[in-house]
């Protein structure tokens, strides 16, 4: 897919050619519990937690006691496929150890006796363990380095192994949540990071993902050691241990500090600006090295870090207890410009970030091929999906998609409009009609009544009209019920307008109870001019693999119409009453004209992270089938070709492997001029301050 559409329209177009690839790296991955043994000064003692649930470092009482050397066993996980074996610490959130399977070599740097050591953040230490971490809330490895992380396997088949770390950060409330996975057929560790503002007032933060390396084997960093960032310059930070990188910064291209041998003492770079979402340390002498990718848009920021080379005795002590070495250099990546609070940035209430991040090994690079074998290595991980088809050779149509933007209704001071969709009926009775919903202004789901507006040449609209049959009402139990996220479309075989959705289920019409949710429709006759009462699909019991489906519903969802007037209908659905992670399918349906009956559904589709996958749109297109769908942390696509049964989904990729940036919101789909468009909501300069960048 293209990047070159402007990003300053909030409804976009996009030319999809699509064809799937998704290399084959591993056979199966494995996961297991494991013991993990680690050595560490003994230093629990001097951290306390403060009322603010901080747990704070008291360096007096650490002092005032002679040092002791514990071994402790922590409780870790492995996660293993054919390329890598990645040790996670989940109590901590960490990644503790990453090994090459190729090579048989650790990637990361792991303290052979680790210790407190004194940080500029609001628990005053950080334990300095190696591996991968990632923090909140501000400054150098925040608070939530100190706490106790929840954990939980999502995931463990011999396709893909995942595990989530979550942990609530105590000073802004704000919830970060780490889903580690490694897959059969991918050869990096995927992490996706989630942070979440479940308070009711703004959060400022910073995240960053800080990586501790010496790739080699060895656990000691190599002196051509090869820093390739795809930036400009080197920028020194604002330290004063910096001052003899002076002369030796500006164009990365010739900076002596690109190889680690030249790091004379302790220092610290940033990069400017960052042009590419990766970097990559390697060493030259072991011949090996790890990559890391992440979402430029996302954690704009390269921070490198290290402790010169060879560093002192008195250096290597300040790091480590037992034994010493030449240690390791330390990239960060992450949302802010910087480590002071200033550079802090805001998430509203509500409001969610995601990103994913990738890391994987390379190895036997030529030294003068070292930046574009890189750059191959970056576009092969990246690309689940590739938009490079044989379709892409011929000449697209001449007819080009226009926007012509015009208001048929306005709100009010007690409603908004939401929820608005159009069908067009042919002749003989052309027209158009829009469907739209009254919301109350409060947060959450208030819906009420449904209106039409209708225009014969679609520049005059009638003022919206309620349609009776569609209004709130309540029921015997006192539930209100209501139709909602219709989809309307035109039906030839029967000449009948269907639109398809949901039930809103209120508690004493006012608590929305999830569960009681159904497949909702009406149907509109143009020879009549009415419209039906409000019917349900009847859905059946269980799924194939026998879980049960629960709280069907179709809101929001794209149907498609075969030539024999069958009805392919999105539907997504939920396993558990106890976790709304959703499942999708595509369900054949038959419809009379006036009754809408389930005949069968092909493949589903989920993922373990968050709400799962839901609010799937369908589309037919040069006899291929496209089904997106929304996720809380990405939109994700498939393709099949009968229209229920599905490839694996992927997630939404831009050509040079950049994510859509499309998250916890629908994508749709539009044919026109013999072009298939994806209309999607993004994050971008001018789209922040709006809801879900819509």
């Amino acid at each position: 897919m293209s990047r070159s559409h402007s990003r300053s329209n909030s409804l976009v177009g996009l030319l999809l050619l699509v064809l799937f690839n998704s290399p084959a790296f591993c056979d199966e991955v494995s996961l297991r519990a494991v013991d993990v043994p680690i050595r560490h000064v003994d230093y629990q003692f001097a951290v306390k937690q403060d009322a603010s649930k901080v747990r704070r470092f008291d360096w007096k009482v650490f002092r005032d006691r002679p040092q002791r050397i514990v071994d402790n066993k922590y409780e870790g996980l492995v996660l293993e496929n054919d390329a890598l074996r990645v040790t996670l610490m989940p109590s901590l959130g960490r990644v503790h150890s990453m090994i090459n399977k190729k090579t048989g070599n650790e990637l990361l740097w792991i303290n052979p006796c680790a210790k407190p050591l004194g940080a500029t953040n609001d628990t005053g230490f950080w334990m300095t363990w190696g591996g991968i971490e990632r923090v909140l809330p501000r400054r150098e490895h925040g608070t939530t380095h100190a706490l106790d992380w929840e954990f939980a396997i999502l995931s463990n088949t011999d396709r893909q192994a995942t595990v989530v770390c979550r942990v609530t950060e105590p000073l802004t409330g704000l919830r970060l949540e780490l889903y580690y996975s490694l897959y059969s057929d991918r050869n990096y560790l995927e992490t996706i990071v989630v942070v979440e503002n479940r308070t009711k007032l703004a959060q400022r933060f910073s995240v960053w993902t800080t990586a501790v390396l010496a790739p080699g084997g060895d656990n000691t960093i190599t002196p051509d050691t090869e820093l390739v960032f795809p930036a400009d310059r080197f920028i020194p930070d604002d330290r004063d241990f910096n001052e003899w990188m002076t002369p030796m910064v500006g164009p990365i291209a010739t900076s002596p500090l690109r190889k680690v041998g030249n790091w004379k003492s302790i220092g610290d770079l940033m990069t400017s600006p960052l042009h590419q979402p990766y970097y990559a340390v390697y060493s030259h002498e072991k011949r090996e090295g790890i990559v890391h990718t992440f979402d430029l848009a996302e954690t704009p920021t390269i921070d490198v870090w290290g402790w010169g080379y060879p560093p002192t005795l008195a250096r290597q002590r300040e790091f480590t207890a037992e034994p010493t070495n030449n240690g390791y250099i330390e990239i960060w990546n992450g949302n802010v410009t910087g480590f002071k609070d200033d550079a802090l940035v805001s998430l509203e209430p509500g409001g969610l970030r995601s990103w994913s991040e990738r890391t994987f090994a390379i190895q036997n690079v030529d030294g003068n091929q070292l930046a574009e074998e890189v750059k191959r290595a970056v576009t092969d991980s990246s690309h689940d999906i590739n938009l490079n088809s044989s379709k892409s050779s011929s000449t697209p149509p001449s007819a080009q998609l226009t926007i012509e933007r015009s208001v048929i209704a306005t709100g009010t001071d007690d409603f908004d409009w939401f929820q608005t969709r159009a069908a067009y009926i042919p002749e003989p009775h052309r027209q158009s009609l829009v469907l739209m919903q009254q919301k109350t202004r409060s947060s959450g789901h208030g819906y009420f009544d449904v209106f039409e507006s209708r225009s014969t040449d679609l520049t005059n609209w009638s003022s919206p009209k309620a349609i009776p049959t569609l209004k709130r009402f309540t029921q015997d139990d006192g539930y209100e019920i209501v139709p909602g996220d219709l989809w309307p479309m035109f039906h030839a075989t029967t000449g009948k307008v269907i639109a398809t959705g949901k039930t809103f289920n209120f508690r004493e019409g006012r608590a929305e109870d999830i569960l009681r949710e159904k497949v909702s429709y009406a149907v509109f006759n143009p020879a009549t001019d009415q419209w039906s009462a409000l019917n349900t699909l009847t859905m059946p019991k269980v799924d194939h693999t026998g879980r049960p489906i629960i709280a069907p519903n179709a809101g929001c969802n794209q149907p498609a119409i075969k030539n024999d007037g069958l009805i392919l209908l999105p539907i997504r659905y939920q396993p558990r009453n106890d976790w709304r992670n959703y499942i999708s399918i595509v369900a054949e349906c038959r419809f009379d004209g006036e009754q809408l009956s389930y005949i069968r559904h092909g493949s589903e589709h989920s993922h373990p992270y968050g709400r799962g996958l839901y609010e799937p749109s369908l589309i037919e297109f040069e006899g291929e089938y496209l089904l997106t769908l929304r996720g809380d942390h990405d939109g994700f696509v498939c393709k099949g070709t009968d229209g229920s049964n599905f490839a694996e989904a992927v997630r939404w990729r831009f050509d040079d492997g950049q994510p859509l940036q499309s998250y916890n919101t629908q994508q749709h789909w539009v044919v026109g001029g013999g072009r298939l468009y994806l209309v999607y909501t993004r994050r971008g300069p001018d789209t922040g301050h709006i809801i879900r960048h819509r």
